[in-house]
């Protein structure tokens, strides 16, 4: 798994900065709409990527937890970065 995280880390890194340009503005053709759908770029990553990417983790932790697997709420954050007072 964590081979697989790192190599989608390193595709998305790969991509130019310039290749983002504009792409809330972008029109996405679902598969799975009535045909001649789009949704708009900014919809799309608020609509359906971040909602299913927050869904898959959460069943996956929540998969892992059920089968007696030690993590907890901060491995699911992740790393905090604290700034000094």
């Amino acid at each position: 798994m964590r081979g697989r995280i790192r190599k989608t880390v390193e595709f998305c890194r790969s991509i130019p900065k310039e290749q983002y340009a504009g792409a809330s503005e972008h029109q996405i053709k679902l598969s799975w709409a009535p045909a001649g759908t789009m949704i708009g770029g900014e919809d799309y990553l608020l609509q359906i990527v971040i909602p299913n990417a927050c869904f898959h983790m959460t069943m996956a932790y929540a998969i892992l937890r059920h089968n007696g697997v030690d993590v907890g709420k901060r491995d699911f954050l992740g790393p905090l970065n604290f700034v000094q007072a």
